[in-house]
């Protein structure tokens, strides 16, 4: 029996090398020519097809020796140990000599256009994973003025009605103001929307705010009885704010209650009476409250600190006016009638206004409580130099006009006064 070492592999075999190599000898199973060789790696389609020829002696001497009197360069072979090592535990099957063969020539042929461009691989790698696949990159500037144009159009896509029905009424007054005061010229368009107040509602705000400044200004007299320079001063500092407060209040109800607007109704001559008289009534109490004269010599005016007093005042004066000039139309030359109470008290009023309250030495020693109700406390004394005496005066033309064109509806005519 032969040894297995010597025994020649049949040319009939498929396979690339005809026998396993040994491991104990060298070039074992190698190709005997370098044509031969060289046409299996070059040729990988026609492996399939390739005769091996056979071999006259031991086929590890005759290689070597072949290999060692015939180097040639072109001549590319692979180790047995490196192509043992090659193969892998993995799963994956292995490549085909052919398939590996042209990858390798590709390589070969391709090399100078396969060259990778770094910046692409290192754009690739600072993309979002959501846009890489699209191979889009982010554009944050892009995205930020995108941003600002949305936040300019904000205001357009937002109902700004609906997001005031969900707030307290409370809300809607600081809301409001503050437009009005970035843009004075929405007044306009704002006052023909405002509906006409309740003229009873307007008087009982103008009450409440005569009540905050008489608990301001406390006892009506001094120690001893007397009213200095000294006590008047600090009084009306303790109220000035109220007071002018009270005034801007009562300006605001009076020219929209009595402004002709387009469309609005005029006034009637028996509502307006009901607002002016409480109002020249506070009117009485707040001019006796500014000082005449004052008491550090700065020569302060006495007319200073009541700028907005004196303003009311005479806008009340020119309310008035109008008031009769209403009322004698009315009379005189559309024929209108009013009852003889209604008439008499009227006059009655003006009266009143005119001559001032009389007062009594008992009425006066009474010295309420600053915190006692505003019914029960009593108006200061007005001195020689008080405004209080100056608007009755001023008051006396008015007085007189009423008597003149409508006090034949009562039998009262000026004579009677004369």
């Amino acid at each position: 029996m032969a040894h297995p070492l010597t025994q020649q592999p049949p040319s009939s075999l498929p396979f690339a090398f005809a026998a396993r190599p040994s491991p104990l000898a060298f070039g074992f199973g190698l190709p005997s020519t370098s044509s031969s060789s060289s046409s299996v790696l070059n040729t990988p389609n026609k492996a399939s097809t390739t005769t091996w020829p056979t071999f006259s002696s031991s086929p590890s001497k005759v290689t070597a020796s072949r290999l060692r009197l015939n180097p040639s360069p072109n001549v590319t072979h692979t180790s047995l140990k490196r192509s043992r090592q090659s193969r892998s535990p993995s799963s994956s099957p292995p490549l085909t000599p052919s398939f590996s063969t042209s990858i390798h020539s590709n390589i070969r042929v391709d090399r100078s256009q396969s060259k990778v461009d770094l910046s692409e691989v290192a754009g690739l790698a600072l993309q979002d994973p959501l846009t890489s696949y699209a191979g889009k990159s982010k554009q944050p500037k892009r995205t930020r003025l995108t941003a600002d144009k949305n936040d300019q159009t904000l205001g357009e896509d937002i109902d700004v009605g609906i997001l005031l029905a969900t707030l307290p009424p409370s809300a809607h007054l600081p809301i409001l103001l503050q437009v009005l005061r970035d843009n004075p010229s929405l007044s306009a368009s704002i006052l023909p929307q405002i509906p006409r107040p309740d003229l009873r509602s307007c008087i009982n705000e103008l009450e409440c705010g005569l009540d905050r400044i008489r608990k301001l200004v406390g006892p009506i007299q001094s120690m001893y009885g007397l009213q200095t320079s000294v006590s008047s001063a600090r009084r009306w500092e303790r109220v000035r704010d109220e007071v002018e407060t009270f005034c801007r209040t009562a300006s605001t109800y009076i020219r929209y209650i009595t402004s002709t607007s387009p469309g609005a109704t005029a006034i009637d001559p028996q509502s307006l009476f009901a607002l002016l008289h409480p109002l020249t009534t506070h009117l009485l109490f707040l001019l006796a409250l500014i000082p005449s004269s004052s008491p550090f010599g700065n020569g302060i005016q006495s007319a200073t600190p009541g700028n907005v007093v004196l303003e009311l005042a005479k806008l009340i004066l020119s309310k008035w006016n109008t008031w009769i000039l209403e009322l004698a139309a009315e009379v005189n030359d559309r024929g209108g009638m009013y009852p003889y109470s209604v008439v008499i008290q009227w006059a009655d009023t003006l009266d009143h206004i005119v001559s001032g309250p009389s007062t009594s030495s008992s009425d006066q020693s009474i010295v309420p409580h600053w915190s006692s109700s505003s019914s029960t406390v009593q108006s200061p004394e007005p001195d020689s130099q008080s405004l209080q005496p100056s608007f009755r005066e001023a008051f006396v033309p008015i007085r007189d006009q009423f008597l003149t064109r409508v006090g034949w509806l009562v039998g009262r005519s000026r004579s009677n006064f004369n």
